[in-house]
């Protein structure tokens, strides 16, 4: 129902998919759990990996069928640092379509918190990805 109410208060209905990692939470249980929250109208999803237990290559798999099914739906990785697995998590759901990326900046990235943009930037733009220029001058005043 919330999607459904999210869309007629005009909003864009992103459902989150909580990732886990256990023997029920696997590659096919979130790839038919995307299908179902697309068929039920979501405009976007989220991997929401609150606790940073997704396994990169695993949490990729997961994001390429999904992109591979519905090439258009867009999707956004909110992962949080926690064990270690985020960065590299981040530069497999980018290889495998991921839209956007929650990013933090110091002093409230890593931790618990996000990965920090400087790193997730200079990380994608190695890899290949055109990924724009941060004004540093405006980063470290905000910053």
């Amino acid at each position: 129902d919330s999607i459904k109410y999210a869309k007629e208060g005009g909003m864009i209905a992103q459902a989150a998919m909580s990732i886990s990692y256990s023997k029920v939470h696997t590659v096919e249980y979130f790839t038919k759990l995307a299908d179902e929250l697309i068929e039920a109208g979501a405009d976007e999803l989220c991997l929401k990996d609150m606790a940073g237990v997704a396994r990169p290559a695993w949490l990729g798999e997961i994001a390429r069928q999904i992109r591979a099914k519905h090439p258009d739906i867009p999707m956004t990785y909110h992962g949080h640092a926690g064990p270690g697995f985020q960065v590299a998590t981040i530069l497999e759901v980018c290889r495998a379509g991921v839209d956007y990326i929650d990013v933090g900046m110091e002093p409230l990235s890593w931790g618990t918190g996000h990965a920090d943009l400087l790193t997730i930037q200079a990380m994608l733009k190695d890899a290949g990805f055109d990924v724009p220029d941060i004004n540093m001058k405006a980063y470290m005043k905000v910053r």
